[in-house]
């Protein structure tokens, strides 16, 4: 990101879609299409790694640090490759076209999915025997613990007889072999997504966008790379979590957040080289152009909750890997090109790491109104040119809904700062200007905010735990004259050449 950039944030699953969430399909090629006609040079979106309703399919709460998400695999797409018939997509239900059902859409999504599975399993060829090769790593852990807990019904790994939960390798390769045509298809579904993913990223990489992912910190106990991995992460002899991620009182929050999962044991990393980081990182890296990483001020200094406690007060700092860390990472991986989010609790710390190795943060402008503007962090005339500028983000309200909920206060600073009194039509256009005019490199704009679109839209109510992730954008909400004003805004301010 050496030049003025900007684009727009939209998860996969927000794209619009005949079946019920978005995905990697022909809608996914009309976006990145749309965001070249309107000067845009980046495209933001959530994790894309495998949810489950025990999480309330959060793309936070992973069940894997490597999978994709079987559920944004394209129905039409395996049309086109033979796998699925037309008519087979025939019976799709009448989906809600603003909001997914996760439920609705994985009871529908899972037949076909395993239909196309089934079928490319008969003649799965030399590009699917490459890809086991491959990702042989994390694929083999991944599908034998899809396996095994399909086998087990579910239950939690910690509960599975103790050969299988400390990964014994008789009682491992015994079930293995019981179960090797279920491995073999949850393989031919990764071995499918990272095809049609591959495919799009290209795509987008050909129209001169370049994709922005987004790396949860921690990830769910219940993964195969906690399973594999039980020395990595702070658990008990039973696989058992002792203390749990989380964080303390903060102004947006003040009873913390428990987020409930492992915490890392960063001295046995450290003593394995960090590998598999590494190897977590590349992946990544090799998924996306750019990647940020979420909570990263959880690689200076963590907050570590009983496990059993109700309240994240509870928790106590520890300090975290820093420099040991991002050595390794630029050791092994020098062109490593990522984004820290650091917002909230940061510190002296965690700005003198992100200074040393010239990590670019975050300033969102919905929060820049908390305080008289000439204080405020996230205010333009207080940037930085290595930060990322944003509108809002998928964890705030979107602008349209700060408005509606600001104080006659964060009213007032509004006017003053922008010296005018805002018209609610034009209120994000106002936003979006001040985010082209930062001296920040890159500019990232919320999809509902481009849209005009208030608290209804919303993706995310951090430490509310339902409800959340569901927000789909309608077909053809963005006009030409929509994506013409983006593009004038665009060149305007210097960010597309």
């Amino acid at each position: 990101m050496q030049t003025r950039c900007s684009g727009v944030l939209l998860h996969i699953t927000s794209l619009p879609s005949r079946f019920g969430i978005g995905d990697l399909g022909p809608q996914a090629y009309k976006f990145a299409d749309l965001l070249a006609a309107s000067r845009q040079t980046l495209w933001q979106m959530l994790p894309v790694n495998p949810t489950v309703p025990e999480n309330s399919y959060s793309p936070y709460s992973c069940t894997s640090a490597f999978a994709g998400n079987w559920m944004l695999l394209s129905p039409d797409l395996l049309v086109a490759d033979g796998l699925l018939d037309l008519a087979e997509l025939d019976n799709a239900p009448s989906f809600d076209k603003d909001h997914v059902s996760f439920p609705e859409v994985a009871k529908y999504k899972r037949h076909l999915v395993d239909l196309a599975c089934s079928r490319l399993r008969d003649d799965s060829g030399y590009d699917f025997a490459s890809f086991c090769r491959e990702h042989a790593k994390w694929l083999d852990d991944y599908a034998t613990f899809k396996a095994f807990g399909a086998h087990r019904k579910s239950q939690k790994w910690s509960t599975w007889p103790e050969g299988l939960r400390r990964r014994d390798e008789p009682h491992v390769l015994e079930l293995k072999d019981k179960l090797n045509e279920t491995i073999e298809l949850v393989k031919i579904e990764q071995f499918l997504f990272f095809r049609q993913w591959e495919s799009l990223k290209r795509y987008c990489n050909d129209r001169g966008i370049a994709l922005l992912g987004d790396m949860p910190l921690y990830i769910a106990h219940e993964t195969a790379d906690v399973w594999a991995n039980h020395r990595l992460f702070s658990l008990d002899e039973a696989g058992n979590m002792e203390f749990v991620s989380g964080v303390p009182s903060t102004s947006f929050n003040p009873e913390g957040q428990k987020w409930g999962t492992p915490l890392y044991d960063w001295q046995a990393h450290a003593q394995e080289g960090f590998t598999w980081w590494i190897s977590r990182m590349r992946h990544n890296l090799r998924m996306f152009d750019w990647m940020r990483i979420d909570h990263f001020l959880g690689l200076v200094d963590f907050w570590a909750i009983p496990a059993k406690s109700k309240s994240a007060l509870k928790g106590q700092w520890h300090r975290g890997p820093r420099e040991d860390f991002f050595d390794a990472m630029y050791h092994h991986l020098p062109c490593m090109a990522i984004v820290a989010e650091d917002l909230g609790l940061s510190t002296a710390d965690a700005r003198e790491l992100m200074s040393k190795y010239n990590l670019p943060g975050m300033r969102v402008l919905v929060d820049g109104f908390n305080e008289e503007p000439g204080k405020s962090y996230f205010l333009p005339h207080n940037h930085v040119s290595n930060c990322l500028v944003y509108t809002s983000t998928h964890d705030t309200h979107t602008v349209m809904g700060w408005y509606d909920n600001a104080s006659s206060d964060q009213k007032r600073r509004l006017t003053t700062y922008l010296a005018h009194r805002p018209e609610r039509s034009s209120l994000r256009w106002d936003f979006i200007r001040l985010a082209m005019s930062s001296v920040g490199r890159g500019v990232i704009i919320q999809m509902q905010d481009l849209l005009g679109l208030g608290e209804k839209s919303r993706m995310n109510r951090p430490g509310v735990p339902t409800g959340n992730w569901t927000w789909r954008m309608r077909p053809g909400a963005i006009t030409g004259n929509l994506s013409k004003l983006l593009a004038e805004v665009t060149i305007t301010y210097g960010r597309y050449s």
